[in-house]
């Protein structure tokens, strides 16, 4: 199994121009997916602010994740593939 990590702001990614081979691309969506999935469980588990120092937010890996398929996209690339988006808890 891959396990690829990131030590990149979310907000740089929109000014990254993200160049990889399909088969690479396929791996990076995939691991933001799980880490999504991931990050937002032990942000339900773990509502603390100091247990979720250092942690990288859901709402971050979605970003990242959306930048990175939009560039895709914008080649014609994954069209079929949604954005991913966090769940609005309800007030």
């Amino acid at each position: 199994m891959h396990r690829i990590f990131f030590i990149i702001r979310s907000e740089r990614v929109n000014n990254m121009k993200i160049e990889l081979a399909d088969s690479e691309l396929i791996i990076v969506l995939r691991t933001l997916i799980n880490e999504h999935m991931e990050a937002k469980r032990y942000y339900e588990d773990y509502t603390a602010e100091e247990d979720r120092v250092g942690i990288t937010s859901p709402e971050e890996i979605e970003q990242i994740y959306n930048s990175i398929l939009k560039q895709a996209q914008e080649q014609g690339k994954f069209t079929n593939l949604s954005p991913i988006g966090i769940e609005k808890t309800k007030s």
